[in-house]
């Protein structure tokens, strides 16, 4: 019996499955651009809002968005060179404008935005509950790194944050999931 294209033994084959199936990959795969007034915009509006906010309303001091802005860029690009590139920016500005030695954001935001480029090339950071319990994952990551700074490099007499941080680990990561949704609205397809 002569062999048609998509058939083996005469039975037709569901060939589709697996193109669907690549073409689902790829949309997890996806790198997106975005667009340049939002890439400047958005980091200079988290490190002034972190830097007038809690003033008016000591509670947001327990926010941190520009870790949360450098977590979406790292998720989004998903080019772990690109996004430690910006997470070491917007992490040395923080620190400028919070009066905190150079380095100890600047050092958190690197691999803040190596761990959700990596991550985000890797996992369907598309959804929901992935973007929570992994913005959950990179703001205690951003905690450890500055507790070990302040206590082992600079030996600060600091203890352990407690039950409070837990606390803002969640609101960061609920406000981190809407914030995402909105931004979403802004990229495009590479």
């Amino acid at each position: 019996m002569p062999r048609r294209q998509g058939t083996w033994r005469g039975k037709r084959s569901n060939g589709g499955n697996l193109q669907e199936s690549y073409s689902t990959i790829r949309e997890h795969g996806a790198v997106y651009r975005v667009p340049l007034r939002l890439l400047i915009g958005l980091p200079v509006a988290a490190l002034l809002a972190q830097s007038f906010l809690p003033t008016w309303l000591p509670i947001l001091h327990w926010l941190n968005l520009p870790l949360l802005i450098i977590a979406w860029l790292g998720m989004t690009w998903r080019n772990p060179i690109a996004a430690m590139s910006a997470g070491t920016v917007i992490g040395i500005a923080q620190d400028s404008l919070a009066h905190l030695p150079l380095g100890i954001n600047g050092i958190g935001g690197t691999l803040t935005a190596y761990v959700a480029a990596s991550l985000g090339g890797r996992m369907d950071v598309d959804h929901p509950w992935i973007r929570f319990l992994l913005l959950w994952g990179l703001y205690w990551l951003n905690l450890t790194v500055w507790f070990s700074i302040e206590r082992y490099l600079m030996e600060a007499p600091i203890a352990w944050p407690g039950w409070s941080w837990m606390l803002a680990s969640l609101a960061n990561s609920a406000l981190g999931v809407m914030l995402f949704a909105v931004c979403d609205r802004f990229r495009s397809l590479r």
